[in-house]
């Protein structure tokens, strides 16, 4: 404990943080006795330390009062180069960078030709003079981590062509997105999308609306649908990964008729796993698992692995394969809906992303080996207020 407090002590002092608070005390000090340019020493010892605009304008004003005008313009044009704009201090600075230029423009003219005096009669008034605030204080200490100053938002859409040889359909996803100051982050939005994908026909439409918190854990509800569909769930979410769980309601009447429903739970996870700077390795599990089921239903699990390419800043793609197996096809007639009732489909998918700007263009082909083979296009959209935003 005896050598604890020492180490800490100095460790303390080494930190740049506190040494610059130092030198900007001795700084005030001295420019509230008027030792100007002992002020301008420690302001720019300090600013050695922090580079805070705030020290730039405290030593102008320390040598514009010294009679330093060269040192003092330098000063405050280097406060007007890394200031805020909306700083308080920013027009007057800009002010005193005209007065001194004016100053050091006056002094290297060539002196003007005497004039004779006037007579007493026609002497000017004495100046009357008048005290300017020189604003001088000591540097905020900003914290480790900044709190981000704006809400960031994305708004996006996206269709999708389905089609197989007993026909096609289209689903289709608008949302908005956005993260508060605090990281928090809020969708809302309506989607239309296949229950089972190697079947477009069959689909499970909401409106819906989730919450992220920035501790990671997530929830989300929907409803609204065209057929009474219904869903609740959450999640936790981490850099890498992703875990959630719902329970879906959905009443859709090419699979269960007009007054049957068919109540699923998924369990699902994700895995986003950097390989290298450029390559990131994307994996998939899920499993619709039924509750309550009508005459024909069956439950699926799904398997993907992906890998996602950077190519540039602008520019991305990635492809991958999975599987999709089919359990519990209960007692319905699954000829000539389901030909595969008793296994299942591999499937392939490639795609890209593109941005420009703040907007991203996103393609994606998947193709199911189901019956005669399931094909689906997807293109989308989305649009951001700030390249960062979620």
């Amino acid at each position: 404990m005896a050598l604890t407090l020492p180490l800490l002590a100095l460790l303390a002092l080494a930190d740049p943080k506190v040494q610059a608070r130092d030198h900007a005390k001795k700084a005030g000090v001295a420019y509230n006795l008027g030792h100007y340019d002992e002020a301008a020493t420690e302001y720019e010892a300090a600013y050695r330390l922090i580079q805070d605009p705030v020290l730039l304008y405290n030593i102008g004003q320390s040598h514009r009062l010294a009679g330093h005008p060269e040192k003092a313009l330098a000063a405050y044009k280097g406060f007007l180069r890394t200031a805020e704009a909306t700083d308080p201090n920013r027009a007057a600075v800009e002010t005193r960078v005209g007065e001194l230029e004016r100053q050091l423009a006056d002094r290297n003219a060539p002196p003007p030709e005497p004039k004779p005096p006037l007579p007493l009669t026609q002497m000017p008034e004495a100046p009357k003079f008048s005290t300017l605030s020189t604003n001088v204080y000591e540097p905020p200490l900003k914290p480790e981590a900044e709190t981000p100053s704006r809400f960031r938002t994305t708004a996006g859409a996206g269709i999708t062509w389905g089609t197989r040889d007993t026909g096609g359909a289209v689903s289709y996803q608008l949302f908005g997105r956005m993260r508060d100051t605090g990281q928090r982050l809020y969708e809302i939005g309506y989607f239309k999308r296949p229950i089972y994908p190697m079947f477009p026909t069959h689909q499970f439409a909401a409106l819906y609306g989730s919450f992220r918190a920035p501790a990671g854990w997530s929830v989300e509800a929907g409803g609204l649908g065209a057929q009474s569909e219904l869903f609740a769930g959450g999640g936790y979410h981490r850099e890498i990964f992703d875990l959630g769980a719902r329970i879906e309601r959905i009443k859709s009447t090419e699979l269960c008729g007009s007054n049957e429903t068919v109540v699923y739970f998924v369990p699902e996870g994700r895995l986003k796993i950097p390989a290298s700077t450029r390559l990131t390795i994307l994996g998939y599990a899920g499993y619709r698992g039924k509750l309550q089921s009508c005459e024909f239903s069956p439950s699926m699990a799904t398997l993907d692995l992906s890998a996602r390419l950077t190519i540039t800043d602008a520019l991305a793609a990635d492809g991958g394969v999975g599987h999709y197996a089919l359990f519990d096809h209960g007692s319905g007639d699954a000829d000539p809906v389901w030909p595969s009732r008793t296994n299942g489909a591999e499937q392939v998918h490639i795609g890209g992303r593109y941005a420009i700007g703040k907007i991203a263009l996103i393609a994606e082909y998947r193709l199911i080996t189901y019956a005669r083979g399931t094909h689906l296009l997807t293109l989308s959209a989305e649009f951001r207020s700030t390249p960062d935003a979620p």
